[in-house]
């Protein structure tokens, strides 16, 4: 089959339901990507899908990708979009990585497992530290509601410096103390006013026991279905966030074929001397231009 890109990561659920059956039932042999501008009415990428319901042993369980993106020549008469071609060279170089089955060459060539293209969209979370501040702003906020008395905010006042996490105990166990009655929702809204972001305080939890997660912190990490989730959170997550938190009973199954991504090369930066000569070059074409300018 010969297709877009599209099918190798459209998240719909259609899509995304037939390439985990086509992964699952181990149909996928090779995917070739092929070079830009082959077809008469579009220059976008394209790619052959080669399924196989009977593969050979040594390929049962692989599946091959094969970069044959730089493998073309220039047509001498384009047609339309259509202005390059793959010569028989060209074809050679994809047929003979395709017998090897190996990373014979890593820019051509990988052989993986369909495992590596399943994966699992877990919830990373940091937990929120939260200081106890009686504070100006704690009692504009809390003056909002009804409920809330001077003697309450008295009470607060002597809670400043209080853990936190204990707040739902101390508060309403003080507010009795002083003929005052504190509801769960007055609880609420006092964590809430009274919460400060406290590095050294101990990670928050709220009245029901339940992590606080940090505002604006919980993000969603990618992880292969043929990885450990722990030793994946160690290596690419913990070194760069300690405090970090996952929770894999809420993490989303689906399919992805990364191409671009598994056969993507960094290039190396310039040297930092090439780069301050080219600026310096340019600034000082600059000044003889203002200069003639000003003249």
């Amino acid at each position: 089959m010969v297709s877009n890109a599209s099918p190798l990561f459209a998240s719909d659920k259609g899509p995304n339901a037939i390439r985990q059956w086509l992964l699952e039932e181990d149909l996928i042999d090779v995917i070739v990507a092929l070079p830009n501008s082959m077809f008469y009415g579009t220059g976008i990428g394209t790619y052959v899908w080669i399924l196989d319901r009977n593969k050979d042993p040594e390929r049962k369980g692989k599946i091959q990708l094969i970069d044959g993106s730089g493998q073309w020549k220039s047509m001498r008469k384009p047609m339309g979009e259509k202005r390059r071609e793959m010569s028989k060279n060209n074809r050679d170089v994809v047929l003979e990585a395709y017998k090897a089955f190996e990373h014979a060459d890593p820019t051509i060539s990988r052989v993986m497992t369909p495992e590596d293209f399943m994966f699992r969209d877990v919830p990373v979370y940091k937990q929120a530290r939260f200081a106890t501040r009686f504070s100006d702003a704690a009692v504009e906020t809390l003056r909002a509601r009804r409920d809330v008395t001077d003697g309450h905010l008295a009470v607060l006042k002597e809670l400043d410096g209080t853990s936190w996490n204990d707040l739902p105990k101390v508060f309403p166990e003080a507010a009795r103390a002083a003929g005052l009655t504190a509801p769960l929702g007055l609880v609420d809204a006092v964590m809430k006013a009274m919460a400060e972001d406290d590095d050294s305080a101990p990670p928050a939890v709220d009245r029901k026991g339940k992590p606080v997660i940090a505002d604006g912190w919980k993000i969603i990490e990618r992880v292969p279905l043929s990885e450990d989730v722990t030793e994946h959170m160690e290596r690419k997550v913990l070194p760069f966030a300690p405090d970090a938190q996952w929770d894999v009973t809420k993490a989303k199954h689906a399919t992805e074929i990364p191409f671009t991504r598994i056969f993507y090369v960094p290039e190396e930066p310039r040297p930092l001397a090439e780069i301050d000569a080219d600026v310096q070059r340019l600034m000082g074409e600059l000044a003889t231009m203002f200069e003639a300018v000003r003249e």
